[in-house]
């Protein structure tokens, strides 16, 4: 796995320029990357989660398990250059915990104390090292099949062929029996160079670099206007096209 040390001036600098768009609704976060992971197949599929420092935690362990099984048996032997580190920064609601080597920010990107927490009333902006795990083929089959591995994986509660939550017949989310430890109510799966996959939206990923570093952002609803915002401010970015699991866009890239 590559395990990298963020520079403190250069992520100041990212939060002067990126934390109003997070403030006034343009973007929901962005990840920072100090050396981003390069594609060399025809696809690929990310997939973003905070336990995956090492291979031997749970969480990630599970999902292993499940791709030596059902797709790669030498999976353990060829995952660790595909794991990377991301600065993963986003907007939150309401604070009730504080988890592991997470900061807050406000708007400004004054940092907050913990303690301060739960009785700030306004924008609260939270930034932790995560982790990303790339996965690489180059046919459809085999995406198609890494797709089913980790959707039935990675997702808490379970889906039906439209990236939906399935309800019970009271209403509720039905939770997946089947998902690893660890996985998350809405979890962030995307995917290059194939666009006509059920349970997943169109969106554009903005790449904005300064010095080694690169800040990515995913957007849909509000692309043309995030565009905008940039070119004012004499940015330079580049975009590129890339789907996103439903769940998370209309959780997020899209909500209000």
């Amino acid at each position: 796995m590559s395990e990298q040390k963020f520079n403190e001036v250069i992520m100041n600098q990212y939060r002067s320029m990126l934390f109003p768009f997070i403030s006034n609704n343009i973007i929901s976060g962005y990840n920072l990357y100090k050396k981003r992971f390069k594609q060399n197949r025809s696809y690929k599929i990310t997939y973003f989660h905070s336990d995956m420092k090492n291979i031997r935690d749970k969480h990630i362990k599970e999902l292993l398990s499940r791709l030596k099984e059902n797709y790669d048996y030498k999976i353990n032997e060829t995952i660790k250059n595909s794991i990377i580190t991301r600065i993963a920064v986003y907007k939150i609601g309401d604070w009730e915990e504080n988890p592991k080597n997470i900061r807050f920010f406000n708007s400004n990107g004054d940092e907050l104390s913990i303690k301060d927490l739960d009785r700030y009333n306004d924008i609260i902006i939270a930034e932790g090292k995560q982790y990303e795990m790339n996965l690489e083929v180059n046919n459809k089959k085999d995406l198609r099949n890494l797709i089913k591995i980790l959707s039935e994986g990675v997702n808490f509660y379970i889906l039906n062929k439209n990236g939906k939550i399935v309800l019970s017949d009271e209403g509720l989310p039905k939770i997946n029996t089947n998902a690893v430890y660890g996985s998350w109510e809405v979890p962030l799966l995307t995917i290059k160079n194939d666009n006509n996959i059920n349970g997943f939206l169109d969106c554009l990923e903005f790449s904005l670099i300064r010095k080694e570093y690169e800040a990515v952002i995913l957007v849909r609803k509000q692309k043309k206007k995030l565009g905008e915002s940039l070119d004012k401010l004499l940015l330079e970015y580049k975009e590129s096209k890339l789907v996103v699991n439903k769940l998370f866009v209309e959780s997020y890239l899209d909500k209000d």
